[in-house]
């Protein structure tokens, strides 16, 4: 049940998957993850797994879903083959490393994520550190664009089951840890197809009876990873255009039953899981933008908040520079048409009340207002400029409209106050 990169077609097509999208001059598209969604899919499918190979599990799993059906299920049917390990938080360089040291992945055959996007990148960076000479931290960018996994070996099936619908970890080429032994986080990351997992088991008992705080984030990430992508000029393609624009339609369905204050059903659930995965992979072919930097960016200096939470406060700012454009103008058109408003300020009003409504803008003003008076907000600032600017590829070429570095600087000011723009 795994999938090896020992022989020459094999290789080649890897290089292929790499290096030959995301060009003006030609295009391409991947979507290696297969699908299997539905209520109380996922149980059922890895018992049958488990049963079906005797190869051990490494299994990595955010420590508060160890009661669900799923996970229960796995580690019953696994018994003495299964390596447990959990987390919960962001994941770190460290954990990484002391894990990484300690598994022989020769006796792995597959391996199991249940949880959000810090679990499933847990579960990724270990994966990249077997893989790839060199670890996970810059492959696919740079020198390391197009770099191959080692000559030889094995790649261990990779079984995501996410446990949020929105950061599309679990249909995504990247991966991000961070190094938090210093004064400031570093960002360790990588781009490959073979960190991709192989089946994503989209079980909506997974979030079921979750509070609207855990639909309302991930969704609003979701969104933006949509919108970003549709508006890239020459990486994105009909193809992730017509996956961006499905996946806003449920999105925007869901953002208007949870201001209704009525429960998503179990279908409810399970379309904004696909429309999840559907960003996840319109993001891996195409590209985020500067709303998704400055996002990134901020999590180093907002205490307490989440990425979906750094992105509300960059939205209205960022998108309001891109909607200058053609592309731009295009987009609103079919946000009008989901939303049923006139412009991306509207679709942005909807989604602040419904982040009003679960909570979570009280706690975004709350750590916006704390970083703007305090002696750190001048270095905050200049991150977020750095971070936007340096992003070459969409500030010029990407983008729909140039974005300078005084338009990084103007992104930057959404520190001192969420904009309202």
């Amino acid at each position: 049940m795994s999938t090896s990169h020992g022989n020459d077609a094999q290789i080649a097509a890897q290089s292929d998957q790499e290096l030959f999208f995301g060009q003006r001059a030609r295009g391409g598209f991947t979507a290696p993850t297969r699908l299997i969604w539905g209520d109380h899919c996922a149980a059922s499918w890895l018992t049958q797994m488990a049963e079906h190979t005797s190869s051990r599990c490494l299994v990595v799993c955010d420590p508060a879903l160890e009661h669900k059906a799923p996970v229960v299920a796995l580690r019953t049917a696994l018994g003495a083959r299964a390596l447990w390990l959990t987390n919960r938080e962001m994941p770190e360089t460290a954990w990484v490393s002391e894990h990484t040291a300690q598994l022989d992945w020769s006796s792995i055959g597959w391996v199991v994520a249940f949880g959000g996007g810090s679990a499933l990148d847990s579960a990724k960076a270990l994966l990249g550190e077997w893989l790839f000479d060199g670890g996970y931290d810059g492959v696919g960018m740079g020198a390391r664009r197009g770099q191959l996994t080692r000559a030889g070996i094995t790649k261990p099936l990779f079984v995501a089951v996410p446990s949020t619908a929105g950061s599309g970890a679990e249909t995504s080429r990247y991966v991000v840890c961070y190094d938090k032994s210093g004064a400031r986080w570093k960002k360790s990351h990588g781009k490959s197809w073979a960190l991709v997992a192989d089946v994503a088991l989209l079980d909506p008992q997974m979030l079921a009876g979750a509070p609207p705080r855990v639909f309302a984030e991930p969704a609003f990430d979701a969104f933006v990873h949509c919108c970003e992508s549709y508006l890239c000029q020459g990486e994105a393609s009909d193809i992730t255009r017509s996956l961006c624009l499905e996946s806003i339609r449920t999105l925007s369905r869901v953002v208007r039953i949870l201001l209704t204050g009525e429960q998503l059903s179990m279908n409810d659930i399970a379309h904004l899981q696909v429309a999840a995965c559907m960003a996840g992979v319109a993001i891996s072919n195409a590209r985020t933008g500067h709303v998704h930097e400055a996002g990134g960016a901020a999590l180093e200096w907002c205490d307490g908040l989440t990425h979906a939470q750094t992105l509300w406060i960059f939205a209205r700012r960022g998108f309001a520079q891109t909607a200058r454009s053609a592309q731009g103008a295009r987009l609103q058109q079919e946000l009008a048409q989901a939303f049923g408003c006139t412009s991306m300020s509207d679709a942005l009003a909807m989604w602040e009340q419904l982040l009003a409504r679960a909570g979570s803008l009280a706690l975004i003003t709350k750590s916006v207002a704390a970083l703007a008076t305090s002696p750190r907000i001048a270095e905050a600032r200049a991150s977020v400029v750095r971070r936007v600017a340096d992003d070459a590829v969409w500030c010029t070429k990407e983008s729909p409209s140039p974005i300078t570095e005084a338009d990084a600087e103007e992104m930057a000011r959404c520190l001192e106050g969420v904009s309202r723009d």
